[in-house]
């Protein structure tokens, strides 16, 4: 009974309020008849986007204007899992970060930039750690040379903190490139390549990714090159996954209980400086970490720095500067013959023997056809997707 009144009661609210409107309408204070056009107008237009939508805009199967290689079908996901597992996407792109803090080193670091980007095959993304000064007088020549690569360079600055773990470097930020696990943890990327201005590739940049990166063994966090007194930080090779999940050893003294900590902790690194404090920051880092945890460190093959797939400072100082050279003043024909006189312009200048002339001839064919490799396989893909637009 209560309901019954209840509805009788909207009933009559509802009446009422159409009585008043037919004489507000009468009297002249509203316009019923355009009201009710406007409305008609509203719900017609709604009406005639909802079948645009239906039948000119919304795709049965979104993936199918993708190219092939850009396609996520479920098969290919459940291969690259089984076979990379947690660190599924890291055979797509390379994923480079640079740390530097020496506005002297700003022509070189953007050098190796160039170097990385022009002999990679794949995209490159790049995370590049510095501070105000530094970053002033990269942005231009970055974000300009990206335009003549598109589609094959992403990059963004982070900012790159001095003596994080408190105490003097030997090299300004060189103790940010521990902690940078920590800092990309939120960046969803399963490794990094942390490449300084000591080291160039001389075939493509996929050979150190494939090699050092997904070659990883299955326990091995941190590969990088070891010289004959120190360990070198020329390219550190980082799975970010691995490192945050696995602990790492502080000490490893028979007679005493291990110390123990995660890779993001600085206080786990200070506690591996405090073991040798002999030694400057962060090779005292570096040399307590391979100590005392062998089985997640790997050394970078010496095919890395004696040229055959790319070239460390150290270890031809003269050919190095000479391909630095030639990198920084070109743009983006690594074919052509301007780079090669480039290169022997500023050989010739410091006073070379012949061992040093041969090896720039080897390295020059070497990254001759390493660039013509990359150029081939971006106008494959080129096609590839002209094609598929063209068939769709």
């Amino acid at each position: 009974m209560g309901r019954k009144q209840e509805g009788n009661g909207i009933r009559a609210k509802l009446h009422s309020a159409g009585v008043q409107i037919k004489v507000l309408d009468q009297k002249g204070v509203i316009d019923l008849g355009s009201i009710q056009l406007w409305f008609g107008l509203l719900f017609g237009s709604f009406g005639f986007l909802y079948v645009l939508w239906q039948f000119f805009i919304v795709e049965t199967d979104p993936m199918s204007h993708f190219p092939a290689h850009m396609r996520a079908e479920f098969q290919d996901q459940k291969h690259l899992y089984e076979r990379f597992g947690d660190r599924q996407g890291i055979a797509r792109t390379i994923n480079i970060a640079m740390v530097v803090c020496d506005p002297t080193k700003v022509d070189a670091v953007f050098s190796t930039i160039k170097n990385i980007v022009l002999l990679s095959i794949s995209p490159v993304h790049l995370l590049l750690f510095t501070q105000d000064e530094v970053m002033k007088k990269l942005i231009p020549d970055v974000e300009k040379f990206s335009w003549s690569v598109p589609g094959r360079l992403q990059f963004r600055f982070e900012f790159a903190q001095e003596e994080i773990f408190g105490y003097k470097e030997s090299v300004p930020c060189e103790q940010q490139k521990l902690m940078l696990p920590s800092e990309l943890q939120n960046h969803g990327l399963p490794a990094i390549l942390v490449v300084g201005p000591e080291f160039l590739v001389t075939t493509n940049t996929d050979e150190i990714w494939r090699d050092e990166i997904i070659g990883l063994g299955e326990k091995q966090a941190l590969g990088l090159f070891e010289d004959r007194h120190q360990l070198s930080t020329d390219v550190l090779a980082i799975d970010l996954i691995r490192s945050l999940t696995n602990d790492l050893n502080v000490t490893c003294k028979k007679e005493e209980p291990n110390e123990r900590g995660p890779w993001h902790n600085w206080k786990v690194w200070k506690g591996m400086r405090d073991q040798k404090p002999q030694l400057e920051s962060i090779q005292a880092e570096l040399q307590q970490l391979r100590h005392c945890n062998q089985d997640i460190v790997k050394r970078i093959s010496y095919e890395f720095e004696n040229g055959k797939y790319g070239l460390r400072k150290v270890f031809n100082n003269r050919v190095f500067e000479a391909l630095q050279h030639a990198f920084l003043k070109t743009d983006k024909d690594l074919s052509d013959k301007a780079f090669n006189d480039q290169a022997w312009e500023k050989l010739e200048s410091l006073e070379p023997n012949n061992i040093d002339r041969n090896l720039l001839t080897d390295l020059l064919e070497r990254i001759k056809d390493g660039f013509q490799t990359a150029i081939n396989t971006q106008n494959e893909k080129i096609k590839r997707i002209e094609e598929e637009a063209n068939f769709v």
